[in-house]
């Protein structure tokens, strides 16, 4: 996170942000992530790619209502999101234990299948 500390007033902040949110995510501290995701939409709340971080760290760790407030977000701003074209994404095609992990939060949480 060496990036966030050299730029703290960098316009892209909300990009390093997002990329540090999925960081966190990968590595299993979920609180960290939802964090820093809502950091970064408060400087963009249009970065697609920090919703779907935010809705998979919120679905993970049980924050059903913010999961579910977070996808709608998500699927207004990309109506054409879905699991599958997550899982799709992923490296390995989705079908390790974390890409199953994040693939039912966001179901949970209300994005289609």
């Amino acid at each position: 996170m060496q990036c966030l500390a050299l730029s703290p007033l960098d316009p892209a902040r909300y990009f390093f942000d997002s990329l540090a949110a999925s960081a966190y995510l990968s590595a299993g501290s979920y609180k960290r992530a939802t964090e820093l995701a809502q950091r970064s939409l408060r400087a963009n709340a249009t970065h697609v790619s920090t919703y779907r971080a935010l809705v998979i760290a919120q679905g993970v760790s049980g924050e059903v209502e913010g999961a579910r407030a977070s996808a709608k977000r998500l699927i207004a701003l990309d109506p054409t999101f879905t699991v599958t074209r997550f899982l799709a994404r992923r490296s390995g095609g989705g079908f390790d234990d974390m890409s199953k992990s994040f693939a039912e939060a966001l179901r949970t949480s209300g994005v289609p299948n």
